[in-house]
């Protein structure tokens, strides 16, 4: 499956304005895949491709949405 360029695009544009602008360049002028989407412990790139993503700390060692942590943050969310 190939994703269209828009969803790159603005991923790259998002690195670049809040994370960090160098990793988004270098992302463009080597046309390395980007994340577009994640679950669970998978990651999806804009290439179609389908990766395990073994990093992070805290809570993102429980897999990406993790039902738990999410309700965690819809109650702090509801909560304030």
């Amino acid at each position: 499956m190939e994703y269209d360029s828009a969803p790159r695009d603005l991923v790259l544009q998002r690195y670049t304005n809040h994370v960090n602008k160098s990793l988004a360049g270098l992302a463009r002028l080597m046309a390395a895949p980007v994340e577009v989407s994640s679950a669970g412990t998978k990651v999806y790139g804009d290439d179609g491709q389908t990766y395990l993503d073994c990093g992070g700390f805290g809570v993102f060692l429980l897999g990406h949405c993790h039902p738990r942590v999410v309700q965690a943050v819809r109650h702090q969310l509801e909560t304030h």
